[in-house]
């Protein structure tokens, strides 16, 4: 991101911004390292690019679990709609089918597409053992993976109720 690039920059490492989408010729640089696979189809036009020019490689994933889409996508926006004395039959309905499909995803192709993404990495950065495990889940097993964990500032949610995130 822009910020992460700042803050290299003030670190006195010279970094830049590139739009997999312009094409940009990767000749001058001496690493790639692309934050997040969406989408897969930019993504892999970056790596693919780094590989021409013989440019390691560091992806950092920030996988997403496409695989409960349908519900967060769909199911739930349906319960909450219509009247409201009806959400209990709807929340019934939702309990015998828990993680319905989302029409027009092709959730295989699109793990199929993450595969072939970290094929052409040399080093994965991961943000949890989580995140390693869902991957895994999908056949995604990288020999060089590093976990490196969000950083919180800690006096900015001091005042932060925990109850909410029980």
């Amino acid at each position: 991101t822009t910020d992460t690039a700042a803050a290299l920059r003030a670190q006195g490492v010279d970094c830049v911004n590139l739009d997999a989408s312009t094409g940009t010729d990767l000749t001058p640089y001496d690493l790639i390292h692309t934050l997040n696979v969406w989408s897969p189809v930019s993504c892999a036009a970056l790596l693919r690019s780094a590989r021409k020019h013989a440019k390691p490689v560091v992806l950092s994933s920030i996988f997403l679990n496409l695989s409960e889409r349908g519900l967060y996508n769909a199911a739930i926006p349906a319960v909450l709609a219509g009247p409201p004395e009806a959400i209990s039959d709807r929340l019934n309905h939702l309990r015998q089918d828990p993680n319905p499909p989302l029409p027009g995803f092709d959730l295989p192709a699109y793990h199929e597409s993450l595969r072939a993404l970290f094929a052409l990495t040399d080093h994965v950065i991961l943000l949890s053992e989580h995140e390693r495990a869902e991957l895994s889940a999908i056949g995604i097993n990288p020999p060089n993976a590093t976990v490196v964990r969000n950083p919180v500032d800690h006096a900015a949610f001091a005042g932060g109720d925990p109850e909410l995130f029980r």
